[in-house]
Order: C-alpha cells, then structure tokens, then sequence
C-alpha cells in the first residue's frame, strides 16, 4: 500500500522517459560515471545518495524534487542524531 508521501516522489518509468527525453538513460549514466550497468536503475527503488544526485543532475532538477519522501526522511534522520548528540553533550556538561 503506497501512502501519499510515496505517490510524491517520481515513479522509475517516469524518470527513465525524462532521461530518455535529455538524451540519455539509467544504464549510460551508470556507465559514464563509473558504476555498474544497473546501479542507477537500483537507485530508482531504493536509497543511494550518490545516485540520486546524478540522476537529479541530469535532469537539471534536485534529489528532492524527484523523491522528496526519502529527502524528508533523511532530514528526520539526521534531526534525530543530532538532537541526541546535544543531549549527550549537555549530560556531559551536567556531570562537571
């Protein structure tokens, strides 16, 4: 079951016919950067920082506007370790 958040982010056919509209597609980029033939293609259905910035660079758009869930989720992430490392830091204070 897809929730609203996953229907934002832009479906592997979708983003294969834009790249395909710039002149290029999943398995050249992979090539041309330096990657197997298929990692693009992964990136499309699963996390891969590195991956997703090509793509979004090849289509003159960001990471975000092409899967804003997984963008949303980082920043969640990394909100979460933050807010615990100032909780460390600020323990460690309390103990002086």
């Amino acid at each position: 079951m897809q929730t609203k958040q996953n229907l934002l982010d832009w479906d592997r056919a979708d983003i294969g016919a834009a790249l395909k509209k710039s002149g290029t597609n999943l398995r050249q980029l992979s090539l041309n950067h330096g990657y197997s033939r298929n990692a693009a293609s992964n990136a499309c259905s699963k996390p891969y920082p590195k991956l997703e910035a090509i793509i979004a660079a090849a289509l003159g758009l960001t990471v975000e506007d092409i899967w804003p869930s997984r963008c949303e989720q980082r920043k969640q992430r990394n909100s979460r370790n933050l807010s615990t490392h100032c909780v460390q830091v600020h323990s460690d204070k309390a103990d002086k």
